[in-house]
């Protein structure tokens, strides 16, 4: 019961609280990434350009795939619920911000996509100031999407998943309580009854023979805990009979 409790249970709400908080800071880190990238391009530093785009492909990477995993082990119906509802978003288009919906799991895969793809903006595109959404590419659109999203919609929405995670921790401390004090009741009943037992059989014993079971223990036991048995009531008898004579 340990073992499923802790080890499977609470253990992977953990991790998953963990992850979830990542997953915030790197969609936060990528905003702050591509606006670097801008900044190299103006300042025409090709070495950094191309540095800060490779991180930023590789931290989305990571995202895409811990995300995917994740929703591999959903393991209970509040956070499939989760998963699965749809909230309210914007999306930039060739006509402009467009409102539409996504649930957790596709904001997350969509926001990876986005991000990577934004990672592999030319240098002269970026640099251009022109940000009219009719005439840009769509890696350009989506420097522009993450930049929107991560404060809008992405820690929102990271940090109401973390919440729906600790809950879960909370609902498994309360189960991990009560099993622990019914563990408890349990042992001290087991505890009575094996004193009332013993208490019984200790009354029967006073009703039979005491003499023939206390002559066959002295018999069942091993020879040298019985020759410390036979020194001591020796020693014993012969005080006795020491006091007798006085």
């Amino acid at each position: 019961m340990d073992l499923v409790l802790f080890s499977e249970e609470a253990t992977e709400n953990l991790r998953l609280i963990d992850v979830s908080g990542l997953f915030r800071a790197l969609s936060v880190n990528s905003a702050f990434w591509l606006r670097s990238l801008m900044m190299a391009a103006h300042a025409g530093n090709f070495g950094d350009f191309a540095s800060v785009s490779l991180k930023n492909e590789k931290a989305m990477q990571m995202l895409m795939k811990d995300h995917a995993a994740n929703f591999k082990l959903i393991n209970s119906g509040d956070v499939r619920a989760f998963y699965h509802t749809d909230r309210a978003v914007y999306v930039p288009t060739v006509v402009g911000w467009r409102p539409g919906v996504m649930n957790y799991w596709n904001f997350g895969t969509e926001l990876g996509r986005m991000s990577r793809l934004a990672s592999a903006i030319p240098v002269a595109e970026i640099a251009d100031n022109d940000f009219t959404l009719l005439k840009t590419s769509e890696e350009k659109r989506s420097v522009m999407y993450v930049q929107e999203a991560v404060f809008r919609e992405a820690i929102p929405f990271f940090s109401d998943m973390v919440r729906v995670y600790e809950s879960k921790v909370e609902q498994f401390g309360a189960t991990a309580s009560t099993v622990t004090v019914i563990d408890a009741i349990v042992n001290a009943l087991l505890n009575i009854i094996l004193i009332v037992m013993t208490l019984k059989t200790v009354q029967v014993i006073t009703l039979v023979q005491p003499g023939v079971v206390a002559c066959r223990l002295a018999l069942a036991l091993p020879r040298s805990t019985g020759k410390k048995f036979y020194a001591y009531y020796k020693a014993e008898h012969q005080k006795l009979t020491a006091l007798g004579d006085e």
